[in-house]
């Protein structure tokens, strides 16, 4: 289930409003691979190139910037909060300094039951605190391993997971090892048969 609203504010009024600097209605798809199911798509186009921030409201909030000038978007929203009616901030800026925003609002289910319940001993403190912690999580099934690289924030909120219990590459069978994040923001992990495997977080 998805929406969205105007987040308008005295500076949006100044500058350029969200919907007057996109080119039709944004695109939002739920879990695009359909193995990670607290992911999103938002897919716009611009009429000036623009950068692109995203904020994730919730305690704790999570933002990231793309600072690429493009006119074609494929925004990856990743850290949204379990069965919940996420809000989801998208702020445009563009060549001219003109900004906008939009608040999308974006449903997402309870992740499974079997999964563990994530308890924080000791918060972290300093001037960071909004951020993840990815692992990866195994569990047995009648012989068989269901592959769960997941990630949770700091308040142990699952905000992320992949399901490779069932991905038919077959050149490792739901089997993964170790899980490894690139510098461009990919996962990397080996498989069966001395495979290595690259896949993005959605």
């Amino acid at each position: 289930i998805v929406s969205c609203t105007n987040d308008v504010g005295q500076d949006d009024l100044e500058d350029s409003p969200f919907d007057e600097m996109v080119i039709d209605n944004p695109q939002v798809e739920m879990n695009p691979s359909g193995i990670t199911p607290l992911s999103a798509r938002i897919s716009l186009n611009t009429k000036v190139k623009s950068k692109v921030k995203v904020e994730i409201v919730g305690s704790p909030s999570i933002s990231y910037t793309f600072n690429t000038l493009t006119d074609h978007h494929e925004i990856p929203i990743v850290g949204l909060f379990a069965n919940s009616l996420n809000q989801v901030i998208v702020t445009l800026t563009d060549t001219k300094d003109r900004t906008g925003s939009k608040t999308f609002e974006i449903q997402t289910p309870a992740i499974p039951d079997y999964f563990p319940d994530i308890t924080i001993d000791k918060s972290p403190s300093g001037p960071d605190t909004h951020f993840m912690t990815m692992v990866g999580m195994a569990i047995g099934n009648a012989g068989t391993w269901e592959v769960y690289p997941i990630a949770f924030d700091t308040e142990g909120n699952m905000r992320w997971y992949m399901d490779l219990s069932s991905y038919s590459e077959g050149n490792y069978d739901g089997r993964v090892s170790p899980i490894r994040i690139l510098k461009n923001g990919n996962l990397c992990f080996g498989g069966r048969k001395s495979s290595l495997i690259e896949m993005d977080l959605l």
